[in-house]
Formats: structure tokens, C-alpha cells, sequence
């Protein structure tokens, strides 16, 4: 499988990289083999707002994800790796928000 890294092509460039590719006769599945989310050189984040006005960056330290050979996407989300950065409202999160005290080791997944 091949490694998702953390890097992005505008859309025109990909599309003159894939007509090159394709005119050399490498017109295979941009998915052939399958590839790998690499989490190490990846985040996954998000932001909440509070009293309309101060946002704050959150992430996940535990995730993985892959796309299949047909496409298919698939991302898995440990929802106790939970990180805000403070410790008090990590717990309040994995408790009150993802209830992971019901589900132990509970995942968010989903597919394409």
C-alpha cells in the first residue's frame, strides 16, 4: 500500500500530472495497491466556538485511515485520544460529549 502523506496538489496541477501520466501509458487506478492515511505525519483536528467569538483548536492523537483499491475512504477515530489541551475538559469531552465511559476503546468511523 501506498502512504498518504500530509501534502496537497492544487487541482490543475494534478489533472496536467495525471494527462502526462496517462499519454506515457501509466493510466492505472490513482487507488491501484490501495493506500494508508500516515498518522505520524498527519492531524486530525477540530475547532469549537464558545461565546460567539473565541474559537479553540482540538485534535485526536490516535487515528488511522486507508483508501481501497476501488476508492473507498475509511477513517477510524480513537474518541479517548481526545486532545484540547486541557486536561479538564479532555475528561469532560471523552465523558459528556463522547460518552467513551460507556464504550470502552469506542472508534468514529467512516467510509466513503
Amino acid at each position: 500500500m501506498k502512504t498518504l502523506g500530509s501534502f496537497a496538489l492544487s487541482g490543475a496541477l494534478a489533472a496536467g500530472l495525471w494527462a502526462g501520466l496517462a499519454s506515457m501509458g501509466f493510466a492505472q487506478s490513482a487507488f491501484n495497491g490501495g493506500w494508508t492515511l500516515n498518522s505520524e505525519m498527519s492531524n486530525l483536528s477540530f475547532q469549537s466556538v464558545k461565546k460567539q467569538t473565541v474559537v479553540e483548536s482540538s485534535g485526536f492523537a490516535t487515528f488511522n485511515g486507508t483508501i481501497d483499491e476501488a476508492g473507498k475512504a475509511e477513517v477510524t477515530v480513537l474518541l479517548d485520544s481526545v486532545d484540547t489541551k486541557i486536561d479538564l475538559r479532555n475528561v469532560r469531552m471523552r465523558f459528556l460529549f463522547f460518552e467513551t465511559c460507556d464504550w470502552s476503546g469506542y472508534y468514529l468511523r467512516r467510509c466513503s
